[in-house]
């Protein structure tokens, strides 16, 4: 059974990059903008949109039912650059 790692914190770093948190003591940068060109994450072109990330239920998510889910998240991180251990 694999073991998802809830996102437990994110930050808006400026209109295509989100600073994320995991509960496994892992943070890393996701850079959104290969998803930006998708029909269903279109509304995250629009900064003042993207600046409205916050947890829920442990995904990413943006008014209006866009969601991120952990292990996407995550596994993007780490494909983009990997990881760093949480200062906090």
């Amino acid at each position: 059974m694999e073991t998802l790692n809830e996102i437990i914190s994110v930050k808006a770093l400026d209109n295509t990059r989100l600073q994320v948190a995991f509960d496994n003591g892992k943070e890393g940068v996701l850079d959104c903008v290969d998803y930006l060109a998708h029909p269903y994450w279109r509304k995250l072109n629009d900064p003042a949109f993207f600046s409205l990330v916050k947890v829920e239920n442990g995904m990413l998510s943006w008014p209006g039912d866009v969601d991120m889910g952990e292990d996407d998240v995550y596994d993007a991180i780490g494909a983009q650059g990997g990881f760093a251990t949480c200062s906090a």
